[in-house]
């Protein structure tokens, strides 16, 4: 076996490595010597795999077995399998209820309940259908008949329905009334929308303030008496609520509704219905003129059920949600008057407008208030979204200009003033002033007066100076009365708490602020000398101390950069401020939010300045207390040194001694030498 040196075997190492490496990483095929290479087929079209990729059958494209079988729900003949109808929640008009069955065009509800204590009597839950008159006969009209409704039990329902039923998923909202509500946006979005959500959303009580709910939205729309070319109002606003709102619902007018009672053999089974009907309401409480959407108020649900609504909306004119409590830190009060003439060709008298824009225009002056003027017949829904987004007060002739109130954020400035003719006293029109109080916004009314009547106080009406039936005549000071005053001050909602609370490294720079001062005065407060020496010498010699030291200094570095980004801050908030007074937003709550920016911006400025100013004041009379120490002892050695010499003779004396010693130890010297002379002598 030979021997290989390091160097072959690391070259041999290497160049396995780069083979594996070249067989792994490229397509390549090795073959043997012996068998000669195979010619690589042409590469195919793009046109031809694509092809072959779609044609190519998958097992995974098969529809399951059971899957075709969905929509068709197995009664057989046991009466317990029939799901029965189970009423979730009801008033006179509305009701929402599980298992509706649906066969001819009749509505059935199964319940096997002897006495149906359960069930609604059904003149409470639907109606003929028929358009509601003011006229002898017309609730006889409007009753009922087995045609519209019938409650029957699971053995009968077996009868009817077989041993199955289609089965149709998904929430329906069925709306069993006639076309002559549909004529307008505002009956159908403030009445029949407004008490459709209020009762659907009575289901979920854990709605969220911003509008988030767990509801799944409606799959259907359902309209029995309406046709297809009587179901869109004259401006389009149903429509396109509906194509906002719920996207994935389709409407199923009276056209398709007929399409059910044609398969008179095929019954269905409706997950979830929830059934609107004004004869019923109507005919239940005995109210023809109140709105249709106040009996939905005794539902008990959450506060924020109408935020569902609006946060949908604001998502889908591609604006971000703002919430009621966000609302009322916009800035100033915004009071928008939309100018429109009523259903009737009424409008305000010319001399009355203009005084009521003027009387605005000096609000504005006074107190603040943002003016907005608007022509009704110029405005698109998501002119209307946009400016119930923005108002606070909303002003207008009772019609459908006030539709944005629908769409305004409630809070403490959030009011609708609506103008009317001076009528009978028998008649009065509350549909869009209790459409606000739901929604928590006050409602004032003026009756071609100069009083205004706050809902739902009554309005004793008197016919105004020179009113007539085309115009109304109002009082532009006494409407501007209402609001002559400053605005309310703004709320401290839960996003004030950020601005009042320090966020965590400021608390810790005032912390070290407060440190830095409780030093400063401990410095300075007078003690004996030992113990000063004592605490200073512990404090310049411990090295625990010195590591605490050292981790200040890397603090007073992030410290710097806050105080660069607090300077930042001051700089942009003072430009934004002077940018603003020089819009002519100068008063109201915008100077005030202004203002309040300012003040945070330079709290942070003069807390982390401070702190760095103290840092360096603080070091050097740190070191000139230990100087001073160091030359007390200093002075202390020097006395006791001085004391000590003043013990001793002086230096004189000192030399006289030293010259008396020297001749005495010249004397002995000499008397040694003549020491060895006598003692020869003596031998």
């Amino acid at each position: 076996m030979f021997y290989l040196t390091r160097r072959a075997r690391r070259w041999l190492l290497y160049s396995t490595s780069l083979f594996i490496i070249f067989i792994v990483f490229t397509d390549v095929e090795i073959q043997s010597p012996q068998t000669t290479p195979k010619p690589r087929p042409p590469p195919r079209k793009r046109e031809r795999r694509i092809k072959e990729v779609w044609n190519r059958p998958d097992p995974e494209d098969v529809v399951p077995h059971p899957l075709l079988d969905r929509t068709r729900l197995w009664l057989g003949s046991n009466t317990s399998a029939v799901p029965a109808t189970k009423i979730h929640r009801h008033v006179p008009g509305w009701t929402l209820m599980d298992n509706v069955y649906v066969l001819r065009g009749i509505l059935y509800i199964v319940s096997d309940d002897p006495r149906q204590s359960r069930i609604p009597h059904i003149p409470d839950m639907i109606s003929s259908g028929k358009p509601i008159r003011k006229e002898p006969g017309d609730e006889q009209r409007r009753i009922p008949t087995d045609q519209n409704m019938q409650i029957i039990d699971s053995r009968r329902a077996l009868q009817l329905f077989g041993s199955s039923v289609k089965h149709i998923e998904g929430t329906s909202f069925m709306i069993y009334e006639p076309s002559q509500y549909f004529s307008s946006g505002f009956r159908f979005a403030a009445e029949i929308l407004f008490g459709l959500w209020r009762t659907y959303s009575s289901l979920d009580l854990e709605i969220e303030s911003n509008g988030k709910t767990t509801l799944p939205a409606p799959q259907r729309i359902i309209l029995p008496n309406i046709l297809a070319s009587r179901w869109r109002d004259g401006h389009g606003l149903i429509a396109r609520l509906l194509a906002m709102l719920f996207p994935s619902a389709h409407v199923q007018p009276a056209e398709a509704w007929s399409d059910f009672a044609d398969l008179v053999h095929l019954p269905h089974l409706f997950d979830r219905v929830l059934l609107a009907d004004r004869g019923a309401a109507a005919r239940g409480t005995g109210w023809h003129d109140t709105p249709f959407a106040m009996l939905t108020a005794q539902f008990t649900g959450n506060s924020w059920w109408w935020d569902s609504i609006k946060n949908v909306l604001s998502e889908t004119v591609g604006k971000e949600y703002q919430s009621s409590e966000d609302a009322a830190m916009k800035g100033r009060p915004v009071i928008t008057y939309i100018v429109g003439s009523t259903a009737g060709g009424r409008v305000l008298h010319p001399d009355d407008h203009d005084d009521l824009v003027r009387q605005l225009n000096q609000l504005e002056g006074l107190y603040g208030y943002a003016i907005r003027v608007h022509r009704w017949s110029s405005l698109t829904l998501q002119d209307q979204l946009e400016i119930g987004r923005q108002t606070d007060v909303l002003m207008a002739l009772h019609g459908e200009a006030l539709l944005p109130l629908l769409w305004m954020s409630r809070g403490p400035k959030s009011s609708i003033i609506e103008f009317h003719a001076p009528e009978v006293e028998d008649e009065r029109y509350e549909d869009y002033a209790w459409t606000a109080s739901a929604l928590n916004i006050s409602a004032y009314s003026f009756y071609g007066s100069s009083v205004a009547y706050k809902y739902p106080q009554p309005a004793k009406v008197s016919r105004a100076r020179g009113s007539s039936s085309t115009d109304i005549r109002i009082d532009g000071k006494a409407v501007a009365t209402v609001y002559n005053h400053p605005p309310p001050p703004l709320p401290l909602p839960s996003s004030t708490h950020k601005l009042l609370t320090m966020t965590v490294y400021y608390t810790l720079t005032f912390g070290l602020l407060l440190a830095e001062m409780g030093t400063f005065v401990a410095l300075l407060l007078p003690m004996p000398f030992a113990a000063r020496k004592r605490i200073f010498t512990f404090l310049s010699t411990s090295t625990v101390v010195a590591k605490l030291a050292y981790g200040l200094k890397i603090a007073f570095v992030f410290i710097g950069v806050l105080f660069v980004d607090a300077l930042q801050r001051v700089l942009r908030v003072t430009a934004e401020s002077d940018l603003a007074k020089q819009s002519g937003v100068h008063a109201g709550t915008a100077e005030t939010s202004h203002a309040a920016k300012k003040f945070y911006a330079q709290r942070n400025l003069y807390l982390t300045a401070f702190t760095l100013f103290l840092s360096p004041l603080l070091t050097r009379t740190y070191y000139i207390i230990l100087d001073f120490i160091h030359v007390q002892d200093e002075y202390i050695k020097l006395k006791e040194q001085h004391d000590q010499l003043a013990k001793t003779p002086s230096s004189d004396a000192v030399a006289d001694l030293q010259k008396q010693l020297a001749s005495k130890t010249r004397d002995l010297e000499e008397l040694q030498r003549q020491l060895p002379t006598t003692d020869k002598k003596a031998a």
